[in-house]
């Protein structure tokens, strides 16, 4: 009660928004390149529990998805990585590192929503105008 911030499910909550927790942003970014199909699929769970803060998710994951077509659940084959997929994986670390803050929806301001989408993917965001600015509420 009373705290200006805390830290709430893997969040930090303030008065201005929430934000992925910066050791669980330090540990996703510092995961080594996946040698096995098992430890992808760790990664992709662990970049996935924040993926409302990232920009271009599923175009960005795309790639890395496609390595796991066919693969069983505790699959610890090699990962067949190429210059895209490799590039893709450092995107994943590099987005969440410059992840946004979101803001909380207030009433009584303009709101805007953002949508595109392409052959195998879809993003939206909510926006809100304050401060001379549109400030993101949620990102999808």
């Amino acid at each position: 009660m009373g705290a200006d911030r805390i830290e709430y499910l893997g969040f930090l909550i303030t008065a201005e928004g929430s934000r992925p927790l910066p050791e669980k942003v330090e540990a996703i970014i510092n995961y080594t390149l996946p040698s096995i199909i098992h430890d992808l699929r760790t990664f992709l769970g662990l970049i996935n529990f924040y993926r409302i803060y990232l920009k271009d998710s599923a175009k960005t994951q795309a790639p890395l998805h496609e390595l796991l077509k066919g693969a069983k659940k505790k699959d610890h084959r090699n990962v067949s990585w190429t210059d895209d997929t490799r590039r893709n994986f450092e995107k994943c670390k590099t987005f969440l590192a410059e992840a946004a803050l979101l803001s909380f929806p207030r009433t009584g301001i303009p709101l805007s929503l953002c949508t595109d989408a392409s052959d195998f993917a879809v993003d939206s965001v909510l926006q809100q105008f304050e401060n001379d600015g549109w400030k993101s509420i949620a990102l999808y």
